[in-house]
């Protein structure tokens, strides 16, 4: 058996040993939680990005479907055939042609051609209107979807620049979560260890628990001299 200051210093060593272990694990731990909650809020914010960039892919496939595309396509036909129609002439800016004295029934001829003259007009502008509406909503589409893809970009940079910073994020929550050790573990281990050296091996003449201190005395020499 060992005496009793080694068998304390030894618990001392041991009982050090196991709160350093402690403290590390719980550091570690409390590291990892940071980490793993700064990752959540990033994947939480991932989800945020991918449902706005899937809304407006969405969106444009609910504008450019057929059945929208029939509507749009209208709406550009009769705006471009309104414009055509507003900028040509009509029977009432040209006036009549026919004189004053001429005769009833030629005024009625003459006036039923100018009429049937600016008819034409009116709907051949109606026609160009509805030709060139197919320019008109193709020009739109094709600007409705590259907003669209522009959109979508800038929700994808923002994305990936949220992913970029979480790391930093991680990062600091995981060094903001440690924290220092009591410092008790190691001064337990280091008095075990004094107390091992000085009870195990008494080499510094240190007595041992329920022991005398014997100092060492000087001889004399057949000289009368000490050594």
């Amino acid at each position: 058996m060992c005496d009793p200051l080694t068998g304390a210093a030894l618990a001392a060593s041991a009982g050090g040993s196991l709160i350093n272990g402690m403290e590390a694990n719980d550091n570690a731990n409390r590291v990892a939680a940071a980490r793993n909650a700064a990752t959540l809020a990033e994947l939480q914010r991932q989800r945020v990005y991918g449902d706005q960039a899937r809304g407006e892919f969405d969106k444009s496939m609910d504008l450019y479907a057929p059945g929208a595309q029939a509507a749009s396509l209208a709406k550009a036909q009769g705006d471009i055939g309104s414009i055509i129609q507003g900028n040509a002439p009509t029977a009432e800016s040209v006036g009549s042609i026919t004189t004053a004295n001429a005769p009833k029934v030629v005024a009625t001829t003459e006036g039923n051609k100018l009429g049937a003259v600016f008819s034409r007009i009116g709907q051949n502008a109606i026609n160009l209107g509805n030709l060139k509406g197919y320019d008109q909503n193709t020009f739109n589409t094709n600007l409705g979807l590259a907003q669209t893809g522009r959109d979508i970009d800038r929700i994808g940079d923002f994305s990936k620049t949220s992913a970029a910073v979480n790391k930093m994020e991680q990062n600091a929550a995981a060094t903001n979560a440690q924290k220092a050790p009591s410092g008790i573990g190691d001064l337990l281990s280091f008095a075990g260890n004094v107390g091992a050296y000085y009870g195990g091996g008494g080499k510094l003449g240190l007595p041992k628990f329920g022991g005398s201190t014997t100092l060492p005395t000087s001889a004399l020499t057949s000289t009368g001299a000490l050594y």
